[in-house]
C-alpha cells in the first residue's frame, strides 16, 4: 500500500470489513473502492490483516447464530385487540429459536459426531453385498 492516504483508507476498510463481512459495504464506509482493496491485497502485510479481519467477521456471524439459536428473537403476534370495536393489531410477542442454526453450530463445533454419514461402498471400497434370507415359517407349505 503506497501513500499515507491509502494506508488510512486501507485501515478503515479492514475495520469496516471486520464488522460487516462485506467488501462493497466496507469500501463504501471507508471511502474507497472495491478495486482499491484488490490492489492492496497484493501486499503481504495487508493480506495477513485482511485474513484476521475475515476471521473476526466470521466470529461475529457465529456469535449471532449462537444468539438466535439459544436466546431466540422476539416476533410480533397480531390479532384482535381487546375492547369493543378496536380492530386488530399487535397483541403480544413470541420468542422463536432456530433449530437449524443450532444444528449448524453443532456440526461446525464437532463434525466427527454430527456430520452426515453416507457410505456407498463396503470395507476398503469394496462393493456392498447383501444376503436375503426368507423365513417360510408363516407359509402353508
Amino acid at each position: 500500500m503506497a501513500g499515507k492516504k491509502s494506508h488510512v483508507k486501507g485501515a478503515a476498510f479492514l475495520a469496516a470489513y471486520a464488522k460487516t463481512g462485506n467488501i462493497s459495504i466496507a469500501a463504501n464506509i471507508a471511502g474507497c473502492s472495491r478495486r482499491d482493496h484488490y490492489r492492496w491485497i497484493k501486499d503481504p502485510a495487508y493480506a495477513r490483516t485482511f485474513d484476521d479481519a475475515t476471521k473476526e467477521a466470521i466470529d461475529r456471524l457465529e456469535a449471532e447464530a449462537r444468539r438466535r439459536a439459544t436466546q431466540g428473537v422476539e416476533e410480533p403476534v397480531f390479532g384482535k385487540l381487546p375492547g369493543k370495536d378496536t380492530g386488530t393489531g399487535q397483541v403480544g410477542v413470541i420468542r422463536k429459536y432456530s433449530d437449524t442454526l443450532l444444528i449448524f453450530l453443532l456440526k461446525g463445533a464437532n463434525p466427527e459426531k454430527y456430520r452426515e454419514r453416507y457410505e456407498h461402498s463396503g470395507p476398503s471400497g469394496a462393493p456392498l453385498t447383501f444376503t436375503l434370507k426368507l423365513d417360510r415359517a408363516d407359509s402353508d407349505a
